[in-house]
């Protein structure tokens, strides 16, 4: 626990003095709520699923909740910034934990863009994977009435995982974004499968 402490300490009030100070947010959001975001989806992602060994080897460990801790704040800080401040923010985030060599973040010879926003997680390597090692190809299902169609994109994808973190808490989830991104389709397509599980 000393380490997930010393990371909230280190990291999250630069991040918000920085937000607050340079950036704009989508919707009016105080930083507690941002904080209790960035905690929720670190919680959902080691304890809730079990996927990390709290056991393993010190400095793997120490690897996997900087890694973690990273991606969480990139989404729980920056997750409710007008998209125009995105990379702004990406680079702040990794100016910021370049002195946290544990944090495995993203490069662009990973994703196209590099940043954070374009990552999840994977907890077997130990470092961020782009969204598109995950994102379903789309199967047409002739059936399906067109608009209850969703064809996955890494858009669908990303806001989809979130939403599934966030509800293993038992969490509301605010889904913002500009008309027709998909919000509507990705939250009915959530709940669908929350439903048949």
């Amino acid at each position: 626990r000393d380490k997930e402490r010393d990371l909230f300490a280190r990291y999250i009030d630069p991040a918000l003095k920085y937000v607050t100070k340079n950036l704009s947010q989508a919707i009016a959001q105080v930083d507690v709520a941002k904080v209790q975001t960035v905690a929720m989806l670190f919680e959902a992602l080691v304890f809730t699923q079990k996927s990390v060994d709290m056991k393993m080897d010190p400095l793997r460990l120490n690897s996997v909740l900087a890694t973690i801790f990273a991606w969480c704040m990139a989404w729980g800080i920056g997750g409710n910034l007008e998209e125009t401040y995105n990379d702004q923010f990406d680079t702040f985030l990794k100016d910021l934990l370049s002195e946290c060599p544990d944090a495995k973040l993203p490069t662009p010879q990973l994703t196209s863009s590099g940043d954070v926003f374009s990552c999840y997680v994977d907890i077997a390597k130990r470092g961020m994977e782009p969204w598109e090692k995950v994102t379903p190809a789309f199967k047409y299902e002739p059936q399906t009435p067109y608009f209850d169609m969703m064809v996955p994109t890494i858009d669908t994808t990303r806001f989809g995982y979130l939403i599934e973190k966030l509800l293993m808490l038992n969490r509301s989830v605010l889904f913002t974004g500009t008309t027709g991104v998909g919000k509507s389709v990705i939250a009915k397509q959530r709940l669908l499968e929350l439903g048949g599980q």
